[in-house]
């Protein structure tokens, strides 16, 4: 089964579909790290990132937030970033290495670019994956 073809299904600009595609992928992550008996955490409202990969996932190694964005390439790269930061600062947070942002459609080298630029510039401690 091609995810792209699933993706395709879903009307990218219903809110329903925002919904639709974060428990499919969440879905996917927790039977995948099941599958190679790694912890996974995730929860419908989670105060802080959308889920957590405490032994990371795949080639990404160490403990990984999980962030699902359905518009990445419409969101405020300075909010996303700054939220990124005021989230990791806290104190009640599980300790991470990595954030893993997630999105239907792919991400465009400048999106990517000026997300780690302004990340650089909050001096975020942590590896962003896309």
């Amino acid at each position: 089964m091609l995810i792209d073809n699933i993706i395709k299904k879903l009307e990218l600009n219903s809110h329903k579909s925002y919904y639709t595609f974060e428990t499919f992928i969440l879905n996917l992550l927790k039977v995948h790290l099941e599958s190679e008996n790694k912890p996974f955490e995730s929860q419908t409202r989670r105060l802080w990132f959308d889920a957590y990969a405490a032994e990371g996932i795949n080639e990404i190694k160490g403990p990984t937030q999980i962030e699902i964005k359905f518009h990445l390439e419409r969101y405020p790269i300075h909010r996303l970033v700054k939220q990124i930061y005021s989230i990791q600062a806290r104190k009640e947070i599980e300790k991470f290495d990595n954030l893993l942002i997630i999105t239907p459609l792919p991400i465009s080298n400048r999106v990517k670019e000026r997300i780690i630029s302004r990340s650089e510039n909050y001096k975020i401690n942590f590896q962003i994956y896309f």
